[in-house]
């Protein structure tokens, strides 16, 4: 029988330690790479207001996704990533990156 609510694949942990990622603001500005540590340290700390609806990728991706939807069981960062994040959606247009964290 199939399951309706089947619970995505993850990736290896292993492949989120080298990984960098971007981020939009509030306003769309986009700010980047960041490696993973520093994101999930930032998420921790509460420096994103906007919590797990923030919008991230990694560089090789087409769009931006919620942090809900890539660790939709928790642990942004450093938890298992959803096998098909980043794999579909419109490209979108980058902005100059940054080096602070902005919420």
């Amino acid at each position: 029988a199939l399951r309706c609510c089947a619970r995505p694949r993850a990736r290896a942990m292993t492949d989120l330690g080298s990984a960098e990622w971007f981020y939009l603001d509030r306003s769309g500005s986009e700010f980047g790479p960041f490696p993973s540590h520093r994101m999930a340290a930032w998420f921790a700390q509460g420096f994103f207001p906007i919590g797990d609806r923030l919008l991230v990728r990694q560089r090789a991706w087409a769009r931006h996704a919620p942090v809900c939807e890539l660790w939709p069981s928790g642990a942004p960062f450093i938890g298992p990533l959803r096998e098909s994040a980043g794999t579909t959606g419109d490209p979108q247009r980058a902005t100059p990156a940054r080096a602070a964290p902005q919420g």
